[in-house]
Formats: structure tokens, sequence, C-alpha cells
């Protein structure tokens, strides 16, 4: 199942670059950064949710030719992915709630005279009520678990837990591939995680 991330990840990358470019050289070289980077690869094995990172590429995909041309195949292919990506990892569910309202921006200036276009939108969008249900029947478990055993972290553990950004140049130092290159980065990362812990 993990090594399927990888090629899914690839296909679906490889997919979209080449919808955008029109040239399959340049989507095997974008495809295998999206699918082989090495902040992909530190997470394995401690998160393996975030392998799941196939459905972002079409998500965003479908969202511009949703925005561009909506019609009710984009729209249901638009919400499709929004789902699947929802339901593949929480984190990926929360990015596409905030980066899909300011993706989508550009496109409501550009169109801001055009009433038209804006009921289209509205009226195409219903399609996604449909897919409100299984978002729910998988959130409401885990919103209740935090409420109910109040998972919410102090202060002090989201200084210990929360990402920074060198944890976006580089992966883990203890990653099998890549921890050799990032050994250097410790320092930077403010110590080792034991170090780190109050």
């Amino acid at each position: 199942v993990t090594f399927l991330t990888f090629v899914f990840s690839f296909i679906s990358s490889f997919y979209v670059i080449r919808a955008f470019t029109k040239n399959s050289l340049a989507s095997i070289f974008g495809a295998s950064i999206y699918a082989f980077n090495p902040l992909t690869f530190s997470h394995f094995p401690v998160h393996l949710d975030l392998l799941n990172k196939y459905f972002l590429p079409p998500l965003f995909l479908f969202a511009y030719k949703f925005l561009s041309y909506p019609n009710l195949k984009n729209s249901f292919l638009f919400f499709l992915f929004f789902t699947l990506n929802s339901l593949a990892a929480v984190y990926f569910q929360i990015f596409s709630f905030v980066a899909i309202p300011l993706f989508s921006l550009p496109f409501f200036i550009y169109k801001l005279r055009d009433i038209k276009y804006f009921l289209n939108i509205l009226k195409l969008s219903l399609i996604g009520v449909v897919f409100i249900l299984p978002i729910l029947y998988m959130n409401i478990p885990y919103l209740n678990f935090s409420r109910d055993e109040i998972t919410n972290r102090t202060i002090k553990e989201n200084v210990v837990f929360s990402a920074r950004i060198i944890d976006f140049l580089g992966s883990n130092p203890d990653n099998l591939i890549y921890g050799g290159f990032t050994k250097n980065l410790e320092e930077a990362r403010g110590g080792s995680f034991e170090k780190q812990i109050p």
C-alpha cells in the first residue's frame, strides 16, 4: 500500500502536469519531484497518511477546470476529488478548505461583473451537497473524540510538535534515504527531538 502511494502520486501529478504543459518529458520530471521528493520520504514510516497526496493534483486541476469552464462534469469531478482528498488525510482536508478559496480568488476577481457566471457556479455547487455526507461521516467521530478526550495541545506541546520552516526544507535526520544529507540541519531544527521535550 505504501509503495502504491508513490505510484499513484506519480501518475496523478504526471496527468495534471501533462494537461497543462502538453510535454511528456516535463511531466515525467515534475511528477518525479512531486512523488519522490525528500519531504515525501520524511513522512515514512511515522505519518503514512501524508503519503496519500495523490488526490491533490487532480483536485486543483478540476478546480481550475470548474472555475474556468463551469459545467456539470467539471463540477462533479471537482467535488469528487475534493471529497477523496479530504478522506485521504485530515491535514489535506484542512489544506483544501484553506487553499481552494485562495485559488478561486483570481477567477472571481476576473469575473466580478459577470453575474451569470456566479449564478452558474452557485447552481453547479449544489452537487457538493451530496459529497458532504461521506465527509461528515468520517469527521464527526474524529471531532467527537477530540472533544471528549480533550486532546488539545498546550502551547509548550505546540512548540515541540508544530512544523517549522526548516521542516519544509529538509527531511527528518533519522530518515533512511535523506537522513545523512539533513543531519547538518539538526542544529537549525533546534536539536534532537528528545532535547525539545520540556
